[in-house]
C-alpha cells in the first residue's frame, strides 16, 4: 500500500509539472526563433528633419532605440525581446549600427512592432529623458531629437528609415557693427540669456516635453567672423521674462527684450 501511494504521488507530480509546461507555451503572440542563424536582425537608416549641425549625423553619434508591441503604448509590459534603450551608432550617411552584440535588435517571427528612437543617448528612467541646456558649449550634444514614425513593422530584411524631429528650440541672433564702430572688436563678446528655463523632461512613450520650473542665466556660444552670430538650443517656453544682454570687450552693452507673447 505504501508503494502504491508513492506511485500515485509521483504520477500526480508528473501531471502537475506537465500542466505547468503546457500553460507556459500557450498562445504566445510574439515568438522568437532561438537559433541565431534563423533570426532576422533589424537594420536602420535615418533622416534628421531639423538639426543644428547641417541636419547630418556626426560619426559615432549615439542613438537609443526601443522595440515594442504594435498597438500599445511603450512600457515595460509592451517591450519585445527586452529591447530597452539599445544603443546604435550613427554614420554621416545616416546608417545606424548596433554598438555591441547585446544591442542588436531582432524581429519576432510572429507579431508586428513599433520602434521609438532618440538622440543623444542617455540613461532612461520610466521612459523619461532628462534635458539640460545650461551648457551651450557643444550644441550638437544637447540637440534632442526624437523618432516614432515606424509602427506596425513585421519581420523584414529591408532597412527601416527612422525620421527624427527636433524637439527643442533653436534661437539665432546675428549682430553687425554700426559705421561709427569700425574700431570695435567683436572678439571676446559675451551674450547672456537671463530668466530662462534650462531643464525639462521628455516622455518617450507619449512624445511630449514638459518644461521645468527653475530659471537661470545661460551664456551663449558665440561665433565671430565679419559679424557676430549667436546660436543657442533652448527649452520651449514663453519669453515674457527673458532678457538678452550683449557685452562687447570695449564695454559697449546692448539689451534685447522679446516682443509680447513671443515663445520658443
Amino acid at each position: 500500500r505504501i508503494n502504491d501511494k508513492i506511485k500515485t504521488m509521483k504520477q500526480t507530480a508528473i501531471w502537475i509539472v506537465a500542466g505547468i509546461l503546457i500553460a507556459s507555451c500557450s498562445t504566445e503572440t510574439y515568438e522568437f526563433d532561438q537559433n541565431d542563424g534563423q533570426r532576422v536582425q533589424a537594420s536602420f537608416t535615418s533622416k534628421i528633419a531639423t538639426r543644428v549641425v547641417n541636419n547630418l549625423w556626426e560619426e559615432g553619434d549615439e542613438v537609443g532605440i526601443f522595440m515594442s508591441k504594435h498597438g500599445e503604448e511603450l512600457s515595460d509590459e509592451t517591450l519585445v525581446d527586452f529591447s530597452f534603450n539599445r544603443k546604435y551608432l550613427a554614420s554621416p550617411d545616416g546608417h545606424l549600427s548596433p554598438a555591441s552584440e547585446l544591442d542588436k535588435l531582432y524581429y519576432p517571427q510572429i507579431g508586428s512592432v513599433n520602434f521609438v528612437a532618440y538622440y543623444p543617448f542617455a540613461n532612461v528612467e520610466d521612459y523619461q529623458v532628462k534635458l539640460d541646456v545650461s551648457n551651450q558649449s557643444d550644441l550638437a550634444a544637447i540637440d534632442f531629437i526624437y523618432s516614432n514614425n515606424l509602427s506596425d513593422i513585421g519581420v523584414s530584411s529591408e532597412s527601416q528609415n527612422l525620421v527624427f524631429d527636433h524637439q527643442l528650440s533653436k534661437v539665432v541672433f546675428e549682430f553687425s557693427l554700426a559705421e561709427d564702430m569700425t574700431d570695435v572688436s567683436l572678439d571676446g563678446a559675451l551674450l547672456t540669456f537671463s530668466n530662462v528655463v534650462d531643464k525639462g523632461t521628455f516622455d518617450l512613450a507619449t512624445g511630449t516635453l514638459v518644461s521645468g520650473t527653475s530659471v537661470r542665466d545661460i551664456v551663449a556660444n558665440l561665433s565671430v567672423s565679419a559679424s557676430l552670430k549667436v546660436e543657442a538650443i533652448m527649452i520651449p517656453q514663453p519669453c515674457d521674462e527673458v532678457e538678452v544682454l550683449l557685452v562687447l570687450p570695449s564695454g559697449h552693452s546692448y539689451r534685447y527684450d522679446f516682443e509680447e507673447a513671443h515663445e520658443w
